[in-house]
């Protein structure tokens, strides 16, 4: 009697694993348009990722520009006040 629960959840397993491939079987009768609007919409988020990208890169690259000149514009100013300096 306690082989019962046992073999309630074998069956149950194999309804489990046996469903991905009625599932596979759903999906050989996906149409030729399905698939391309869906290659058109993978390529559509490539595009939209590697422009996002490309922002980044410009907007880090801004930000080192503007520290560098704040760094020079720093040191500008010292050097104009050492050589100002009477002496």
């Amino acid at each position: 009697m306690k082989f019962i629960p046992y073999y309630l959840g074998l069956t149950v397993l194999g309804w489990g694993i046996s469903s991905p491939y009625a599932h596979a079987e759903d999906a050989d009768h996906i149409s030729n348009e399905t698939l391309l609007e869906r290659i058109e919409e993978l390529e559509q988020r490539l595009k939209v990722s590697e422009r996002k990208d490309e922002l980044d890169h410009e907007a880090a690259a801004e930000k080192a520009n503007r520290r560098f000149r704040l760094r020079t514009h720093r040191l500008q100013r010292r050097l104009f006040q050492f050589s100002a300096c009477p002496g």
